[in-house]
């Protein structure tokens, strides 16, 4: 999260007319607060105008979102204002570049607390009811990455306009295969949100996996622990780990696999989405 590092206002170009007994001159930015944080980036919306942002930077984004949205809902508190603007890219000082989620002035406290409305994306819910639901905030972060992604984005003029758009997205799957384009675990996640949406069901943030495994790994691992197999039929995952230990062989036809299950990592055949998919998992006690 963006860290709080000095506050006042700001000083504008030019000279200050502002009277003597107090008050501010004619200068719009005349006696503007402001807040100074931690760290400073480059906006996901820069980065996609100047088409710099890759595959790697969609999976590090989405991994290092769904990380602070986790601590964030853990006290009760979520976004709502999810969208390029809103997230950074932070390279400069850092070995391994890192984004941070900002814009948090509007951030979602009580249920009565409105969100801002966006219709691009905002979730189906905030649209629908003025509020969110557990999955909002990750509905957002899926719809940041379709159309930061290359995910074509129409021409919206109004709540009804952007609800019809979500509907068939949702249901033709174009969202789904879109981001599958990109990652299986993109896919996989989009699905999960899915499944989700407008539910009153919690949103499972958690993003844990063994010290070495590459960020693609741990969320396949938490969104197949959680949620189960169905989802990932259609996924053909390429390897991700340069050593693989297979102990079993598990066909499963829309089952779901124990919740106390890591998986390191797992393949699936290109089959259709209600056929069964052969999996190698591996299990860990």
């Amino acid at each position: 999260m963006p860290q709080l590092i000095a506050s006042g206002r700001i000083i504008h170009p030019g000279q200050c007319r502002r009277p003597s007994s107090g008050g501010n001159c004619d200068h719009p930015w005349c006696g503007t607060p402001i807040l100074v944080t931690s760290p400073v980036g480059e906006s996901v919306a820069d980065m996609v105008r100047d088409r710099r942002f890759g595959l790697d930077d969609a999976l590090k984004c989405c991994h290092d979102c769904l990380s602070v949205l986790s601590t964030a809902a853990s006290v009760g508190i979520r976004h709502g204002d999810i969208r390029p603007e809103n997230v950074i890219c932070v390279s400069s000082g850092v070995r391994h570049p890192y984004y941070v989620l900002i814009g948090w002035g509007h951030a979602i406290l009580e249920e009565r607390d409105r969100p801002a409305m966006n219709l691009h994306f905002s979730s189906t819910h905030a649209l629908q009811e003025g509020k969110l639901c557990s999955a909002s905030d990750a509905e957002s972060l899926v719809y940041l990455l379709y159309f930061s992604s290359g995910g074509i984005s129409p021409d919206l003029d109004s709540v009804e306009g952007a609800l019809q758009w979500r509907e068939a997205s949702w249901s033709r799957r174009l969202i789904q295969q879109k981001l599958g384009d990109i990652s299986a675990v993109l896919k996989a996640f989009a699905d999960y949100v899915d499944s989700l949406c407008g539910t009153p069901y919690p949103m499972d943030y958690e993003v844990h996996g063994p010290v070495g495994e590459s960020t693609a790994s741990r969320l396949l691992s938490i969104l197949v622990s959680v949620y189960g197999l169905a989802f990932v039929f259609q996924v053909l995952i390429e390897p991700v780990l340069s050593r693989f230990r297979v102990k079993n062989y598990i066909k499963v036809r829309g089952g779901k696999l124990p919740s106390r299950l890591l998986v390191s990592p797992v393949f699936c055949s290109s089959t259709a989405w209600d056929q069964p998919a052969r999996m190698m998992v591996d299990l860990y006690e």
